[in-house]
């Protein structure tokens, strides 16, 4: 008898009117946030924007610093993208700090669950694939000579056929750039 490794009185329809449910509560999520916006690729990973907490309570003295000595500063009121070209917006600074940790808490929860939920479909993945796997290296010489098998098949027999053509190509790319002709 083999080992037990995953027991759960929830079923896969269970599981399903969960999803189900979780789709809709980020559809309320989603909406609680209209202003909320995505940034392309690039924008993201250049963005100025990134601070962690720390950062930003360090940076929140900076603009106390500048309230409380507005002159030395002038030169800075047209770069806070405020209201007003002609003056620094010190409590727009702050309502923006705020808003950023707001942001950013939340958004570190939502990582997490989704770390959570990501980490789940990896362990039953892990319960899967390895079988699965074995499973296919015997069906796909059956498959050959057996078309009901090759019709089951037919898409791993497709998914596998075209990685291993990708990664053919991809080593003949580079044995083409070695002078030698090794590959590497």
């Amino acid at each position: 008898m083999g080992k037990k490794v995953h027991d759960t009185a929830l079923t896969v329809d269970e599981l399903n009117q969960r999803a189900v449910k979780a789709r809709a509560l980020l559809t309320e999520i989603r909406a609680l946030f209209p202003e909320a916006h995505g940034l392309a690729k690039d924008d993201r990973r250049l963005s100025q924007g990134k601070m962690g907490a720390d950062e930003a309570e360090a940076l929140r003295g900076v603009v106390d610093a500048m309230e409380s000595s507005p002159g030395a500063f002038d030169s800075l009121a047209d770069e806070d993208e405020g209201h007003d070209p002609t003056k620094l917006e010190t409590a727009l600074l702050r309502d923006r700090l705020d808003r950023h940790g707001i942001y950013s808490s939340l958004a570190a929860e939502v990582e997490q669950a989704a770390s959570i939920l990501s980490d789940t479909a990896l362990a039953m993945g892990a319960l899967v694939k390895p079988v699965a796997l074995a499973g296919y290296e015997i069906a796909k010489p059956i498959s050959k000579r057996n078309d009901a098998i090759r019709g089951k098949i037919a898409k791993a027999l497709d998914f596998y056929g075209g990685r291993a053509l990708a990664a053919a190509a991809t080593r003949r790319a580079n044995a083409s750039k070695d002078p030698k002709g090794g590959g590497g």
